[in-house]
């Protein structure tokens, strides 16, 4: 086979895997002629090597846009082949042209459920018992690809972020499983059933405050911004509030009124929702300190914040 040329598009600790088991594997020249970065700087804060430092160490050519994708660098680097993995903008129609060989994605959910940004957050905040990553194929449309190959795990209690991490190292997997065959044209392609189609939003701040009144998102939103992601916020009538870190479901009721009223307890702050009590187990102070007693409000926010990942 004749060498093919491929342009990666990517970011975080799995496009920096990606390059270097391209690397280790190919026989002879490496085929990866150009990288397009999308680094974030909380890579740094999580111990990760940012995409464009590796690049650099390995001298191979990156590039970032940080505005529209510049379609004559992508020309100019011939592709036959474009991968992308957890790349942050959408490629037009005019660069899914380019490669001969087509365009291909690994997305950290299982497709069609879960198009869009930040599905593994939304598994958590929905309190889904699965979750999954999909390599596929790139069309226009955000997600909706013919599918390659797909592999299912149990979220099983993980918090966001660990889900997050999980879900790279499934992709990673994916990558690893089905390149051969991708490079060979073997490969297997599933259309998607788009009327399953399930479509999430960006992550949004007013998704950290604790929405008292839904009891099955209480525990979800507090394991879904876990350390070391900023933590579930709780806020008090009288303005003050509390990151909260970690907290369990009783099996009890208080005698509280209504949802939001706490009481610090020597175990923690118990707090009652529409239907149970949870036990705050791991929490610091915002600003001021939290009262004995007191009531948590629920901040006012867009119900479409709530059920963005569910059925449109």
């Amino acid at each position: 086979m004749s060498k093919i040329n491929i342009v990666l598009f990517g970011c975080r600790k799995i496009t920096v895997d990606i390059i270097d088991h391209v690397i280790q594997n190919y026989g002879g020249e490496s085929p990866i002629v150009g990288v397009i970065a999308h680094d974030e700087e909380r890579d740094r804060v999580y111990g990760k090597k940012l995409v464009a430092e590796h690049c650099n160490e390995l001298k191979i050519p990156c590039f970032r846009f940080d505005n529209k994708i510049d379609k004559k660098t992508i020309e100019d680097l011939k592709p036959d082949l474009i991968f992308s993995s957890y790349y942050r903008k959408i490629l037009k129609q005019e660069v899914l042209d380019i490669p001969k060989m087509g365009c291909i994605n690994i997305h950290p959910a299982m497709l069609p459920f879960g198009r869009g940004p930040a599905p593994s957050l939304w598994n958590v905040l929905n309190g889904d018992s699965f979750a999954g990553s999909t390599i596929h194929y790139m069309i226009e449309a955000v997600d909706a690809g013919d599918i390659i190959n797909q592999k299912q795990i149990s979220i099983d209690g993980m918090t966001g972020f660990q889900l997050n991490e999980r879900l790279m190292t499934v992709g990673l997997e994916l990558f690893k499983e089905n390149f051969e065959n991708i490079l060979q044209g073997t490969n297997q392609r599933i259309p998607q059933n788009h009327s399953e189609a399930i479509y999430t939003i960006q992550f949004r701040q007013s998704l950290r405050h604790i929405y008292w009144e839904m009891p099955d998102r209480v525990i979800n939103q507090i394991r879904a911004f876990a350390k070391p992601f900023d933590g579930a916020i709780a806020s008090t009538i009288n303005g003050e509030s509390i990151i909260v870190w970690a907290a369990a479901k009783l099996d009890c009721r208080t005698s509280f009124k209504a949802p939001g009223f706490f009481e610090v307890t020597k175990d923690g702050i118990l707090v009652q929702t529409c239907a149970d009590t949870i036990l705050i187990t791991e929490w610091e102070n915002k600003n001021a300190g939290l009262a004995q007693k007191g009531r948590f409000v629920t901040t006012p926010i867009l119900l479409d914040d709530l059920y963005a990942g569910e059925v449109k």
